[in-house]
């Protein structure tokens, strides 16, 4: 897991589909509510039922409505960024997630479940910050995409292909190049991984 970062985040609204658990029914593969909230996600075409996306159209998970801190019941919504809770279809959730203070933790599709595992001995370490328990998301992030975020950010997967050692011009035709193959979802953008997921935890 990466070290995370905090961030400020402006709300915004979710729309999607709506499941209740808990960790003791997540830890059994045979009662977990998540995977099969996710191919439920995958098969029941919600992109034609939420025409009116943002964010580029890529998903978000959302966690809330928590009982009892990191051991009780809580509540998850896996849908898409929407512009309001007006047009919300029948059989949908909607959410209105407020801004906030987050940590935000970095991991891939394949890992989200260990990276929360993570999250978890992160959070119980001495000194760390405290867990709000309103409103944590992951937001997925397509290749490419998530190649663009790091650049914004400047961080190290992108200074591996843009050397600021180099002379200017030279960095910034590199620079142009590695954008470019990102939007084709070639080379530096395969290095970052299938899907990128961000993980926000509100914080007090």
């Amino acid at each position: 897991m990466e070290k995370p970062y905090r961030a400020s985040q402006s709300g915004f609204y979710v729309a999607g589909l709506e499941a209740r658990t808990s960790p003791p029914l997540e830890a059994d593969p045979q009662t977990a509510k998540i995977p099969q909230l996710w191919q439920r996600f995958r098969t029941q075409g919600l992109e034609s039922r939420l025409p009116r996306r943002l964010a580029q159209g890529h998903p978000f998970c959302v966690y809330f409505d928590y009982e009892e801190g990191p051991a009780g019941a809580y509540s998850v919504v896996l849908g898409y960024q929407v512009p309001g809770l007006e047009d919300v279809p029948p059989g949908l959730t909607g959410l209105n997630i407020p801004g906030g203070r987050y940590l935000v933790f970095t991991t891939h599709s394949d890992n989200v479940a260990q990276t929360w595992a993570e999250i978890q001995n992160y959070f119980a370490q001495p000194g760390s910050p405290v867990r709000a328990y309103t409103y944590d998301y992951e937001e997925h992030l397509p290749p490419a995409e998530a190649y663009f975020r790091r650049a914004e950010r400047g961080e190290a997967s992108f200074r591996r292909d843009v050397s600021f050692a180099e002379p200017r011009a030279r960095g910034a035709e590199r620079g142009e190049a590695s954008f470019r193959r990102a939007e084709r979802g070639e080379e530096g953008a395969k290095r970052q991984g299938a899907d990128e997921v961000r993980i926000y935890v509100a914080v007090r």
